[in-house]
């Protein structure tokens, strides 16, 4: 299996007529994107709302640890068409499997990828998103961790 140096190197190696990104969670990845993609980030910190040149959705979390529904889904009612969907939020434990019972509001015929999946949690969200969506996932090791890509 090659190694990455990251995923953002991943992504402009293999993925060519992508533009446009969405993200759950945002950081360092998210300033390392946003000088070659159009980025839209959804963040529940709202510290950092604003840190970089991406187009900031500002979601709360519920009681569950996932973004708040009903806030999640009018925020992406505004945005563009996305080309690749990088989940990487929100932060926490099991917060990430809040995704897999809200499917419905995310474009499923793009690819995915899953950031950080050496982390038992976070594979087991991917590989649940897999099955669910009947996407065929190949795991990549970068210089620190794991990511997934559902294709």
């Amino acid at each position: 299996m090659k190694k990455h140096q990251s995923f953002h190197t991943f992504i402009s190696e293999y993925f060519e007529g992508i533009d446009t990104i969405l993200e759950l969670g945002s950081g360092e990845g998210t300033r390392i994107l946003t000088p070659n993609y159009t980025m839209y980030s959804v963040e529940e910190d709202i510290k950092f709302v604003g840190l970089t040149d991406s187009n900031y959705l500002y979601v709360p979390t519920d009681k569950t640890g996932w973004y708040d529904r009903v806030i999640l889904k009018r925020l992406l009612s505004t945005i563009p068409a996305y080309q690749l969907m990088i989940v990487d939020g929100p932060k926490g434990g099991r917060n990430r499997t809040g995704l897999l019972k809200n499917l419905d509001l995310f474009d499923l015929t793009i690819p995915w990828l899953f950031d950080e999946v050496n982390r038992p949690v976070d594979l087991e969200t991917a590989t649940n998103f897999s099955v669910l969506t009947n996407k065929h996932m190949m795991v990549f090791n970068s210089v620190d961790k794991q990511f997934a890509i559902l294709l």
